[in-house]
């Protein structure tokens, strides 16, 4: 008698419930891919989201952020997606990307960490060019450089952001039917990172009244510095979106305007430097309801 071993009933293969909320990120934003990255000898741990190559590879902006992973894939997928608008409003042949590195950049960040998130852009092979945002500098890309190529580490465009800030808040002072002119306007600037601070230098030159000036951030000694030097008023980050001006300038991360912040918004323009400012495309419509004009980082 010959003795076979009997054939084994593997249970079928399943997507677990983590697998698939990431794959209806995938569906719903049109993203091709996300890598997640962990480097177990620097800690390093980072989310790489490729939005779209059909145009080009993609130009995509990266950041150090203490929020947790879960919170920062539904910010980076949006600000992926943007950066893919941006470069289609702009008639660019690239497409957009997003990448964040968890952590606290004051005291996480150092060379080794950034080179292992280098070679893990690398694995890519060219298709994500990485260019500085929150809590990175041109010097940190530079570093990673020296794993992954092409970067983004010849020049700072903060000051240029800021000029372009600048003249949509014109451009929605003239809409909303004032002369354009910035002399006792009340802006809000949030977050005095390098875009916000250069904004906030501009505002204040251009008014002769600073005192209408007012900012926030997460660093109560960073906003305490740019006051002092801009001699602008600081406000709680939490209080922002109920800070009496006309205007609000976001400047940190993403989703400002959301569902349970709208109806708490105390401005009648909104217009500044951070990505994905609206939870939702429908908040821009949502603000218009309440007769605030929302000027948009990208299409």
């Amino acid at each position: 008698m010959v003795c076979r071993p009997r054939p084994r009933e593997d249970p079928p293969v399943t997507a677990p419930e983590h697998a698939a909320t990431v794959f209806g990120r995938l569906r719903a934003d049109g993203t091709e891919q996300i890598l997640f990255s962990h480097d177990a000898r620097t800690g390093l741990r980072s989310v790489i989201v490729v939005h779209d190559t059909r145009s080009g590879r993609p130009w995509a902006a990266y950041g150090c952020t203490a929020a947790p992973t879960s919170t920062r894939l539904d910010d980076v997928a949006r600000r992926a997606r943007a950066m893919t608008l941006k470069a289609s409003a702009a008639g660019l042949d690239l497409g957009g990307g997003w990448s964040v590195v968890i952590g606290d950049p004051a005291r996480d960040k150092n060379k080794e960490l950034l080179r292992a998130h280098g070679r893990f852009i690398a694995t890519l092979g060219g298709r994500f060019v990485p260019v500085n945002d929150i809590g990175m500098t041109q010097a940190d890309l530079k570093v990673i450089g020296r794993e992954a190529a092409p970067v983004c580490d010849s020049g700072d465009p903060s000051s240029m952001t800021a000029l372009g800030v600048l003249e949509g808040i014109r451009a929605c002072l003239r809409a909303d039917g004032a002369d354009g002119a910035l002399a006792g306007v009340r802006v809000c600037v949030q977050g005095v990172g390098n875009v916000g601070t250069a904004l906030a230098g501009l505002l204040a030159a251009e008014s002769a009244e600073s005192a209408k000036l007012v900012v926030a951030d997460t660093d109560a000694a960073r906003a305490a510095d740019g006051a002092k030097l801009l001699g602008a008023r600081v406000v709680d980050p939490d209080a922002v979106v109920r800070t009496d001006c006309d205007v609000l300038a976001p400047g940190a991360m993403g989703a400002v305007v959301n569902d349970a912040t709208l109806p708490e918004l105390r401005c009648r323009i909104i217009a500044g430097g951070a990505n994905t400012v609206l939870a939702a495309p429908g908040h821009a419509a949502a603000s218009a309801d309440r007769g605030i004009l929302y000027a948009p980082t990208s299409a």
